[in-house]
C-alpha cells in the first residue's frame, strides 16, 4: 500500500487541489476545514438547528477536513472531470477512492455528507447529463438518492 502523501510528497488536500481544483478553474472549491462554517448556509439534522460547534467539529474531523465545500456546478464539473478520465478504469469503481460511487445501468450515483449537509449525484457514464442536489439538512438517513436517481431517470 502507498500513501499519497509518500508517493506525491503533498498531503491529501494540496493534491487534489493541484491535480484536479486548479487545473480545473474550480478555485472556488475548498476544504471544509479551509471554510468559515458560520458562511455556510445553516445546518439542520431532522428539521433541528445544527450548532456551529456540532458542525466545526465534524468539518475539522479526521473525515470532515477531507469534505469539500463546493457548489452544486462545481460539483457537476468536478465530477464529470473524474468520470471522463477514469470512469471506464474498471479499478476506479472496485478500489472505491470516490467512497460510494455506484455504476447502475447507465449511469454512476453518489450520496454523502457531513453533519447538516448532504449531497447526491447522478451522472451519465459519459459525464454529459447529471443531476446534482445539496441539502443543509441532513436526517442521519440517506434520503436524496431515491430521489437524484428518479429526477436522472426523468430528465432528457
Amino acid at each position: 500500500m502507498y500513501y499519497l502523501k509518500e508517493v506525491t510528497n503533498q498531503s491529501y488536500q494540496d493534491y487534489i487541489t493541484n491535480t484536479f481544483l486548479k487545473p480545473n478553474g474550480l478555485n472556488e472549491v475548498k476544504f471544509a476545514s479551509q471554510v468559515d462554517s458560520g458562511k455556510m448556509a445553516a445546518p439542520y439534522n431532522n428539521g433541528q438547528s445544527v450548532s456551529n460547534a456540532t458542525v466545526t467539529k465534524a468539518m475539522n474531523s479526521q473525515m470532515g477536513q477531507n469534505q469539500l465545500v463546493i457548489t452544486p456546478e462545481a460539483m457537476l464539473k468536478l465530477t464529470q472531470l473524474l468520470i471522463k478520465d477514469y470512469g471506464n478504469n474498471p479499478n476506479f469503481i472496485s478500489s472505491q477512492p470516490t467512497g460510494r460511487l455506484i455504476k447502475s445501468g447507465d449511469m454512476y450515483y453518489v450520496s454523502g455528507g457531513i453533519v447538516g449537509y448532504r449531497t447526491s449525484i447522478a451522472i451519465s457514464q459519459d459525464g454529459k447529463k447529471g443531476i446534482v442536489l445539496i441539502s443543509n439538512d441532513s436526517n442521519g438517513k440517506d434520503n436524496l438518492t431515491p430521489l437524484v436517481k428518479n429526477l436522472y431517470s426523468n430528465s432528457k
